[in-house]
């Protein structure tokens, strides 16, 4: 009974896309790449989180580690976790990025987690933004994040 809905819908979706691309050729093939392209969003998860999402990025990154290809924490307001908890992921990738004047989540908390990763020999990467406070090191920090992810995947499962 499953196989007919799952066919039913599989059909559906082809009339779908055959109508919007006005081609009977081109849902073939997005049927055919979407399944590989999915599997490779899956294999290279990254994770990063500002302030409350900066400590959540390394508490989650640290609890589930085996899900993700590398972290960046923006400004983590990770006062209640302890940095020897990267000792759990020291093979994993992680870009640290703080603004030395952040008002909220002094520059300080970041340096004692990128001691650490320093002390483990992790691979990473610390950038401090001089002159940029606690609002607008999300957006001056995305091009960092967005190349940092860019150099590191997750290696494929065998």
């Amino acid at each position: 009974m499953i196989f007919f809905f799952a066919g039913g819908a599989s059909i559906l979706v082809y009339m779908i896309l055959a109508a919007q691309f006005e081609s009977f050729l081109d849902p073939l093939i997005i049927s055919a790449v979407l399944p590989v392209g999915v599997m490779g969003a899956i294999l290279t998860l990254f994770l990063t989180g500002h302030s409350m999402g900066g400590a959540g990025t390394l508490y989650l990154g640290v609890k589930h580690s085996s899900i993700w290809a590398a972290l960046a924490p923006v400004a983590p307001a990770a006062f209640g976790l302890n940095p020897d908890s990267l000792e759990k992921i020291k093979d994993m990738p992680v870009l640290f990025v703080h603004g030395d004047e952040d008002e909220a989540v002094p520059v300080d908390v970041s340096r004692q987690w990128v001691d650490k990763a320093k002390e483990l020999n992790m691979t990473y990467e610390y950038k401090e933004m001089p002159g940029v406070s606690h609002g607008p090191v999300i957006t001056e920090s995305l091009p960092s994040i967005y190349e940092f992810f860019g150099k590191h995947s997750k290696p494929a499962v065998h």
